[in-house]
């Protein structure tokens, strides 16, 4: 919340040579309420500010440049009375030298908790009311060796340095290797704690009582779950866990991949899980050992690594129903689709609105809902780019590419068939091919001829719209006047 977002308003405070009293009251405001919110002040060089309350209404939504406010201090130019309520506040008029006083300030209370022991490695400020409230979440580890291989800053008094030198003077040693003794030791005080060992992934042992200091800041959580999965786990850790603690383990990961992938199958009826899938907390369709796995990105890494699993694994997915390419997979729904739908309708000429029905029983239940015209219009359009095989296959269904094309073929064939069955094309008013009759293309049955015969005497239109071969065909049934004629017709009425 309190960095620099782009866009926003900024608080004139940097390069404002007239710094107005007024507007260092205004940064004086925005400071208390930043110690009165976080009990303490500000030691960041630009203060994002909130746009809500109790925030000051003039700053809110804007950034405080307080880098410039203590430029402003150190030229004497901030009114006293504004530098009197900062220094009440403890306001840090020098960054760097507050960023060393808190980590002092840390190790005075590590000095008064702990004794004249150097700060292990890996040892970060807990969250409590024994150390001070700026100094939580500090990595005092890494300080602490700071000041070792390189010294106190120079502006540090003899008596600060001296007041440390008993810890610093002492070499630290890295946390000895792990032994089954110390996580078993670990895992006792946690559970008594707590009843379980249900530990959360990026937990860490406290560094203070109950924990002594060689189990003190230890990874715990994720040593558990190493553990949880562990194919030959050690048996001096897994059996007082197990028989003392209740532990859950689980075995080789394997189990736990299979498992996840079996309950997501019953949850929603299908694999195509998404990539960014994650087992959501508090469902109770899962099993609590799942809950926060990264379902999307394990079965990513199933299919881009098959050719390291073993045959009995690759069986036991594909008996689940595991989807090892997706673009395939949606190919083939895509297909049984249209199958279906020859099936129910007789033809592949889908609608392009048509979506299939989902309470239907003619239509297989992986593709109930899927919207078929809208299929059929992607196929159309990027022919040029689908695959051979996809191409033979949707060919071999009777796939129609061009349904402007096979209209008006359609339409040729039933005025040729009305005029080889009737010698004209007189065509009866309302007529409409007949369906189920031989003589009659099938494609041709339904079509409303008379309706199609006017639109094709539409001269203009036609010639614009239709290809020559067809044009052709139009001329010679006598629909169309050929161009030549009319040519010559109109020469001879204008002579």
């Amino acid at each position: 919340m309190l960095r620099r977002a782009a866009g926003r308003a900024a608080f004139s405070t940097y390069g404002n040579i007239n710094f107005s009293p007024k507007k260092q009251r205004s940064i004086a405001n925005v400071v208390k309420v930043y110690h009165d919110v976080h009990a303490m002040a500000p030691s960041h060089g630009t203060l994002l500010i909130p746009n809500e309350a109790p925030w000051p209404d003039e700053a809110r939504g804007k950034d405080i440049n307080l880098s410039r406010f203590r430029a402003l201090y150190h030229q004497n130019r901030l009114d006293p009375s504004v530098v009197a309520d900062m220094d009440a506040l403890s306001f840090p008029w020098s960054a760097r030298r507050h960023h060393w006083d808190v980590r002092f300030r840390a190790l005075d209370a590590f000095l008064a908790l702990h004794g004249p022991i150097p700060v292990p490695f890996d040892f970060v400020v807990p969250k409590n009311a024994a150390w001070p409230r700026e100094t939580w979440g500090i990595d005092l580890g890494q300080a602490f060796g700071l000041l070792q291989r390189v010294g106190f800053p120079s502006y540090v008094k003899g008596d600060e340095m001296a007041r440390f030198a008993p810890i610093l003077a002492h070499p630290r040693t890295r946390r000895p290797p792990l032994t089954p003794a110390i996580l078993v030791d670990a895992c006792r005080i946690y559970y008594t704690e707590y009843g379980n060992l249900d530990v959360p992934l990026m937990y860490r042992t406290p560094a203070e009582a109950p924990y002594p200091p060689y189990v003190q800041s230890l990874a715990l959580g994720r040593h558990l779950q190493a553990l949880r999965y562990d194919p030959s786990p050690p048996f001096a850790v897994l059996e007082p866990l197990v028989r003392e603690m209740h532990f859950s383990y689980i075995g080789p990961r394997w189990g736990l991949q299979l498992r996840a992938i079996k309950e997501f199958a019953a949850n929603f009826g299908h694999l195509l899980v998404p990539h960014s899938f994650v087992i959501p907390p508090n469902a109770t369709t899962w099993s609590p050992d799942l809950i926060g796995l990264r379902l999307g990105n394990l079965v990513n890494t199933l299919r881009t690594t098959r050719s390291s699993l073993s045959q009995e694994q690759i069986q036991a997915l594909e008996d689940e129903g595991f989807v090892w390419s997706v673009l395939d997979f949606v190919s083939a729904r895509k297909l049984s689709a249209l199958t279906a739908f020859i099936r129910v309708f007789g033809h592949p000429r889908v609608p392009q609105q048509f979506v299939v029905p989902e309470d239907d029983s003619a239509w297989p239940v992986e593709v109930r809902g899927l919207p078929l015209g809208t299929v059929v219009k992607d196929w159309r359009r990027h022919k040029k780019t689908m695959t051979d095989d996809m191409v033979q296959r949707l060919d071999a269904l009777g796939f129609v590419w061009d349904m402007v094309a096979w209209r008006q073929e359609r339409v040729l064939h039933a005025l040729q068939t009305f005029k080889a069955l009737h010698g004209h094309l007189r065509v009866p008013p309302q007529f409409v091919v007949p369906t189920n009759d031989a003589r009659w293309p099938e494609s041709t049955w339904d079509l409303h001829l008379t309706n199609a015969l006017m639109n094709t005497r539409k001269a203009e239109r036609v010639r614009a719209t239709w290809p020559p071969h067809r044009i052709a065909a139009l001329e010679a049934l006598g629909i169309l006047t050929p161009l030549a004629s009319t040519s010559s017709d109109t020469q001879r009425q204008l002579t």
